[in-house]
């Protein structure tokens, strides 16, 4: 059988970037996670366009008790976590951001 959550451990701790993650009324924690952000905000001949949420994916046992609203810092910028996807195939929590 496949260890999923191992695999999963191995991508995030080569591609991943560090984070810090602070829990609504709780204390900063470094976490390590893969950021996205195919987010565009652009205004193009006076129309506003925009894109998809950035993403941060990490191991769900990093960030166990991670809850919409909580804090995280990553690639330079301040975020707050919009919504949370758990994969418990393979060990993964994508959380979808909003800029703080």
């Amino acid at each position: 059988m496949v260890d999923f959550a191992a695999h999963t451990r191995r991508i995030l701790s080569r591609l991943g970037e560090d984070a810090t993650w602070t829990p609504s009324g709780g204390t900063a924690t470094p976490v390590r996670g893969v950021f996205s952000s195919p987010f565009v905000n652009a205004d193009l001949g006076g129309v506003q366009v925009g894109g998809d949420r950035p993403r941060f994916s990490v191991m769900s046992a990093d960030m166990a008790s991670v809850a919409r609203g909580d804090a995280l810092a990553v690639h330079g910028g301040s975020f707050l976590v919009a919504s949370i996807e758990r994969d418990a195939g393979c060990g993964e929590t994508v959380l979808n951001l909003e800029v703080a």
